[in-house]
């Protein structure tokens, strides 16, 4: 796995406002660490479950989807 960005994911109890997150670049990076970390383990489950047809790529990331749903919130 690789080695998060932020210090934000070691600390799940926290919510993201009250964490010292103080700009959209750190909360990007906090995002995008989440991503590259879920997206496999996700896959990996749709391959398991025979749920995965095929894969597209978007023209967002889904980093990026997520975090214009967390600033538009």
């Amino acid at each position: 796995m690789p080695e998060a960005r932020s210090k934000f994911l070691s600390n799940k109890t926290e919510s993201w406002r009250s964490s010292g997150i103080s700009n959209l670049e750190e909360l990007y990076c906090c995002v995008d660490d989440f991503c590259q970390q879920f997206i496999p383990l996700w896959h990996q489950q749709l391959i398991e479950n025979g749920l995965l047809k095929r894969r597209r790529e978007a023209s967002l990331s889904l980093s990026e989807v997520m975090m214009l749903l967390i600033e538009h919130h």
